[in-house]
């Protein structure tokens, strides 16, 4: 009967000894190292000059854009004229007609 209670405590211990991971080994890509790679990169974006950008030929910024000459928007119609009307101690019938 004590090996029962042994057996479980050891295969506790192996499965929580099996979760562990081991240590990573130092990478390359290091904090201090990323730094150094992007202060290089920068030196060199810097000394180097941008390239020119080639000229886009005229019959492509044509296609390209909507025609510029467009019809004056046409104002609305005039309103039509208003009218008040008072009544009092008409029925609606006679009104309405």
């Amino acid at each position: 009967m004590k090996t029962l209670p042994v057996t479980f405590g050891l295969a506790a211990l192996l499965a929580l000894g099996a979760c562990a991971t081991p240590p990573a080994p130092p990478s390359p890509m290091a904090p201090a190292a990323t730094l150094d790679r992007i202060r290089e990169e920068m030196r060199q974006a810097a000394t180097h000059p941008a390239p020119q950008p080639v000229p886009r030929p005229d019959a492509v910024d044509r296609a390209l854009l909507p025609p510029l000459q467009t019809e004056a928007p046409k104002p609305p119609p005039a309103p039509e004229p208003r009218f008040d009307l008072a009544v009092s101690n008409a029925p609606a019938q006679q009104v309405f007609l």
